[in-house]
């Protein structure tokens, strides 16, 4: 990879999304539509290449720099972290709500 200058040999810059449904075409969803959202984030984590899926979460391998979202009722998070390559890196969703897919 060829950075540009006064970047770290072999960055990448990436975007990371998370998306929830539109409540505007929720059967019976009625205005305010923020009302019918959840309250959602996301992080990414660092991990071993080849590594088997990450068996609970550990907030010790959280990327600090550029790796969290805020906590926010929006329809979409996005994440604009640049990372060194190679790298694994590990998407975790989720929402404030405990119990919720």
């Amino acid at each position: 990879i060829n950075s540009p200058p006064g970047r770290e040999a072999g960055s990448v810059d990436m975007v990371v999304c998370l998306e929830q449904p539109d409540a505007r075409f929720e059967p019976g969803a009625v205005f305010p539509w923020e009302e019918h959202l959840r309250e959602i984030f996301m992080c990414l984590c660092r991990s071993e290449p080849g590594a088997p899926r990450l068996p609970a979460f550990n907030k010790k391998i959280i990327m600090r720099d550029g790796g969290v979202s805020l906590i926010s009722r929006r329809k979409e998070v996005t994440l604009t972290p640049t990372v060194t390559s190679p790298n694994t890196m590990v998407i975790v969703p989720s929402t404030w709500e405990v119990g919720v897919a």
